[in-house]
C-alpha cells in the first residue's frame, strides 16, 4: 500500500512539473567574442534556473541574429547597439564595447585605408556586423575595392587566409582583448594597423 502510494505520488508530481522553457540564443562565429560570452551566459542562466535551457546557435553576427530574431527564429541574441530590428525587438543592456581592428601581413605594408587599394581584404562574414561597419567605413572614407580582392569568411577562417597569404588585409569588429586577436598578433607575419586615411610619414 505504501509502495503504490509513494508511486502515485511520484505521478502526480511529475505530471504536475513544468515542462522546462527552451530558448534559442544567436551568438556569432564560434572563434569569436559573441560566442564564448554566450556560453558564459548560457552557464549562468542554467545553473540558477532548473527551469530554463538555453540552445546556442552560432552565426555569421550581428545581422543574421537580428533576421533571426525578426523570423522568430531566436529569442536572444548579441548584436551591435546600432544594429536595427523590428517591432518585436528590444535591447536588455550594453555588455562590453566593440572595436574595429585592422590587421595586415607585414610585407604589405599597409598604413592606412588608402593603402588597400589593390590588396586581399577581408571584411567580415556575410551578414555580420564587421561586414556592415567595414562597408560603411570604406564607402564613408571614399575607399574603393575591386569586387574581386573582396573577401567575406567566418572570424576564423579569416585570420587562417591571413596568416597562409591569401588575404593582406582584413576588418574585424571585436571586443578588446579578444584572444584570437591577441594569439594572431604574436605571429610575425601580422600587424595592427591604424584606421585611418592619411598615409604615415617616416622622418
Amino acid at each position: 500500500m505504501i509502495g503504490a502510494l509513494l508511486l502515485f505520488v511520484g505521478i502526480f508530481w511529475w505530471l504536475r512539473m513544468p515542462d522546462p522553457t527552451v530558448l534559442d540564443f544567436t551568438t556569432g562565429s564560434r572563434d569569436g567574442l559573441y560566442h564564448r560570452l554566450a556560453i558564459q551566459i548560457k552557464n549562468v542562466i542554467e545553473s540558477n534556473h532548473d527551469d530554463i535551457i538555453i540552445n546556442l546557435v552560432p552565426s555569421a553576427g550581428s545581422s543574421e541574429n537580428i533576421g533571426r530574431l525578426d523570423g522568430g527564429k531566436a529569442q536572444l541574441a548579441l548584436v551591435q547597439n546600432d544594429a536595427v530590428g523590428g517591432t518585436s525587438v528590444r535591447s536588455l543592456a550594453a555588455l562590453y564595447p566593440e572595436v574595429l581592428h585592422l590587421l595586415y601581413r607585414t610585407n604589405a605594408q599597409i598604413h592606412s585605408l588608402s593603402d588597400l587599394s589593390g590588396k586581399r581584404v577581408g571584411i567580415g562574414a556575410p551578414k555580420s556586423g564587421t561586414e556592415q561597419i567595414t562597408t560603411n567605413l570604406l564607402a564613408f572614407t571614399g575607399i574603393k575595392l575591386k569586387e574581386d580582392n573582396i573577401v567575406r569568411s567566418s572570424f576564423g577562417q579569416t585570420i587562417n587566409q591571413l596568416l597562409d597569404d591569401r588575404l593582406d588585409a582584413a576588418f574585424f569588429l571585436t571586443g578588446l582583448g579578444t584572444p584570437a586577436i591577441g594569439s594572431a598578433l604574436m605571429k610575425d607575419q601580422l600587424e595592427l594597423a591604424p584606421v585611418n586615411t592619411e598615409h604615415n610619414v617616416e622622418n
